[in-house]
């Protein structure tokens, strides 16, 4: 995460073209199948962390955003991504900020 977040900051373009292809086709469902396993992991490890509360925050996160994927559709999701990649450059930097201090904190916290 930690990685991606600095990827994304250097360069933006690289964020809206994950966009673009996450958003082809049925690749949403993809998605949201991760982002449960990924809050599914979390939330198993928490306990072993030291900041538990911290990580269980952090792995309801995605587990969420995985069920709702489903539950808006792909049209829903497209527009979304959409949206996002009608932004200016210097915004989807201040974006790429959360995933790179969510890596910082998971490393802190393991």
């Amino acid at each position: 995460m930690i990685a991606m977040g600095i990827v994304y900051l250097i360069s933006p373009q690289a964020m809206k073209k994950t966009f673009i292809f996450l958003s082809e086709g049925k690749r949403f469902y993809l998605v949201a199948l991760v982002r449960i396993l990924l809050g599914l992991v979390l939330l198993i490890a928490a306990s072993q962390c030291r900041i538990p509360l911290l990580v269980t925050v952090i792995g309801i996160l995605p587990l969420v955003g995985g069920v709702l994927i489903p539950a808006l559709g792909l049209a829903r999701c497209k527009e979304m991504v959409r949206w996002w990649q009608e932004k200016p450059d210097n915004v989807l930097r201040l974006l790429s900020l959360a995933p790179a201090g969510i890596g910082v904190l998971l490393f802190y916290a393991a």
